[in-house]
């Protein structure tokens, strides 16, 4: 199991990477609850960084743009150095690349955004 942040953890298994709170059971066994899974490890920092900001509006201790801007931001930087180990091997680059920028606004990319004017 890797600590993320925020007391998200992930686990892999042979198909998939599973993102959630981990608890422990009466039995002693450890299960995440309210699992996420996902592809990639990249995925799986990413969408850690996306449940613990959504954690924070839900419980109010981010109540205002400049906040939530400023926690992803302390957030990404946690993640960005979790992963600066990883210094060779495309898992350090794909996963700092996947985690997402500050957001700009509330525009949704479109396929043809990418196309260049002819």
């Amino acid at each position: 199991m890797i600590q993320l942040t925020k007391g998200f953890a992930m686990i892999a298994d042979d198909c998939c990477y599973t993102v959630g709170k981990p608890r422990q059971k009466a039995d002693g066994r450890i299960v995440l609850d309210k699992p996420t899974y996902y592809s990639t490890a990249a995925q799986a920092v990413q969408g850690a960084l996306k449940r613990a900001m959504r954690q924070g509006v839900a419980d109010g201790s981010i109540t205002t743009l400049r906040e939530f801007i400023r926690e992803q931001e302390r957030l990404r930087a946690e993640l960005e150095a979790l992963v600066a180990p990883l210094d060779s091997g495309e898992a350090r680059q794909s996963a700092v690349e996947a985690l997402p920028a500050a957001p700009t606004g509330n525009y949704i990319s479109q396929p043809w955004d990418n196309e260049k004017e002819a």
